[in-house]
């Protein structure tokens, strides 16, 4: 069903190739321990972006605070290739137009991921010229204020809405790292924190961050600088995760296809409550998806087609009280 944030998927039709092998891995699920039957609940389906004239090949896109942006190009070969010529475009909570665009004459890497940045600003995290990695800050006026290199193919590059930049899942170095709004390493996961076999996806949200590592029964945790490794029991293999308050849900973390792996963590540890399998709002599994997570909410898109579900839904149709904000 789904691939990991900001990860970018090659092997089917979507937002833009997966950059590294481990984006390559496909999760089975960690539990294998009967459970009761989960739940089915549909995710929304909120429309299909719609991208500039002249430029059909979307070819990579994230979810800011307010709405999604994307990169569009005039074909998918020339989304592979830097100096070829892309459109950066912005959409306002659920609009499917853009609401403001940004044309690049000339792109400065290939297959980037997207972040917004302070100042109307825009990052591209890519492959340069040279092959290398690169990272560039856009200005509104196509100005590039700041550009280096943000690690050895990470598998996800977010930024928060202080302007600071978190990358997980480097090849080589620190599995997890923040830098600044000029592109300066600020922290670092401290050496001894769980995380060593690799971070597939994060959830940047303010004032902490949410870091799933991969084939790991453990979440971390960042709040002020210090991070805090979660047991999750024997649940592993999550692509995603969500948070509201003090309940967690742990994507494709289940035993079966787009099951979700819900509870509370309490006293340093995630307590499963219940699971529930994510379905397309006709019926049925939903296809192979790029997953974005956004504080409490995943964003799922089929190419443009986008859909959704959060947290609040999925707890207000199941008998558990609300989460402790």
């Amino acid at each position: 069903m789904t691939t990991p944030q900001d990860a970018h998927p090659s092997d089917v039709k979507s937002a833009a190739p997966k950059r590294s092998w481990l984006s390559r891995l496909r999760a089975t699920g960690g539990d294998r321990v009967p459970k009761p039957a989960p739940s089915l609940h549909p995710t929304r389906f909120l429309g299909v972006l719609q991208g500039p004239e002249g430029f059909p090949h979307l070819a990579s896109l994230t979810y800011a605070v307010d709405g999604p942006i994307a990169l569009w190009t005039r074909s998918q070969d020339e989304s592979l290739q830097p100096g070829c010529a892309g459109v950066l475009t912005a959409y306002k909570a659920e609009s499917l137009t853009p609401t403001s665009l940004l044309e690049i004459p000339r792109m400065p890497v290939a297959l980037p991921f997207l972040a917004p940045m302070p100042g109307d600003a825009w990052l591209l995290s890519g492959v340069g010229a040279d092959g290398a990695d690169l990272s560039c800050v856009i200005g509104a006026s196509g100005e590039t204020r700041a550009q280096g290199s943000l690690g050895d193919t990470p598998e996800a590059v977010c930024a928060d809405s202080d302007g600071y930049v978190w990358v997980a899942g480097a090849r080589s170095g620190s599995q997890l790292t923040q830098w600044t709004a000029d592109l300066q390493p600020c922290w670092e996961l401290p050496t001894g924190t769980s995380g060593d076999a690799g971070v597939a996806a994060l959830n940047v949200m303010p004032g902490e961050v949410y870091a799933v590592l991969y084939e790991e029964p453990t979440i971390i945790r960042v709040r002020g600088g210090v991070a805090t490794a979660v047991p999750t029991g024997r649940v592993k293999g999550a692509l995603g995760v969500i948070v509201r308050g003090d309940t967690v849900g742990l994507l494709d973390a289940g035993s079966q296809q787009d099951e979700m792996v819900i509870g509370r963590v309490s006293s340093g540890r995630f307590e499963e409550t219940h699971r529930v399998v994510l379905q397309h709002p006709q019926g049925g599994p939903l296809p192979v998806c790029f997953m974005i997570c956004v504080g409490d909410t995943v964003h799922l898109f089929n190419d443009a087609e986008w859909h959704a579900v959060s947290l609040t839904e999925l707890l207000q149709d199941s008998a558990l009280p609300s989460p402790q904000d």
